[in-house]
């Protein structure tokens, strides 16, 4: 019985993947073609982050951070002076639906709706594209580290390395070596790798 609950598990989990995989491939392999960032990178990214939703091929919610939120108040209000390099002349205008979908993180791989203010050419409405959000994923992953956002570490140093790990844990977290939020969070990574290259040999 164990042996045979066992061989459900991995045949529903090589689905899980190869479903994903359908819906995805293309949008992958496309944005990668003259990247830096190995596709199989991003497919690692797209399964942690929105895996349940692709898998279905279904639109990929947004987010919302409130500790994120409240931050982005205090530096608009005055009573913070920064938050990731972002500071009150990039807010000022800012309502707070704005502030909300700055504070929320969009698309395949999640990414912050802040990162649209200063740091990358997309829109939060661009994020919800899975061309752009790809996109705006290999500029980020390809961003030397004096055009991060203060205390973001350059994931670049570690692909170059084929550090993988590294890498699940600066985009988690923003450090190399950060415990990740989700405890599985590399480990879940490496499988998606490793079904990505299973299925381009």
């Amino acid at each position: 019985t164990n042996l045979l609950n066992g061989m459900k598990g991995v045949f529903k989990m090589t689905n899980y993947y190869k479903s994903i995989y359908n819906n995805i491939e293309y949008n992958i392999k496309m944005a990668a073609l003259d990247s830096i960032i190995p596709p199989e990178l991003l497919f690692a990214l797209c399964c942690n982050e929105s895996g349940k939703w692709l898998a279905k091929n279904e639109p990929v919610p947004s987010r919302p951070e409130p500790h994120v939120l409240n931050s982005l108040k205090l530096v608009q209000k005055g009573e913070k002076q920064n938050y990731k390099g972002i500071v009150m002349d990039n807010l000022i205008e800012k309502s707070p639906d704005n502030l909300l979908r700055l504070a929320s993180s969009y698309g395949v791989t999640q990414v912050m709706g802040w990162w649209t203010l200063k740091f990358i050419p997309f829109s939060v409405d661009d994020l919800n594209n899975p061309n752009d959000a790809l996109r705006a994923t290999i500029n980020i992953l390809s961003m030397s580290q004096d055009k991060q956002p203060i205390g973001k570490e350059s994931a670049l140093k570690y692909i170059n390395e084929f550090d993988y790990e590294s890498v699940f844990r600066i985009w988690n977290t923003g450090k190399h070596d950060c415990k990740t939020y989700h405890e599985d969070y590399v480990k879940n990574g490496f499988r998606a790798v490793i079904m990505w290259l299973k299925y381009n040999p």
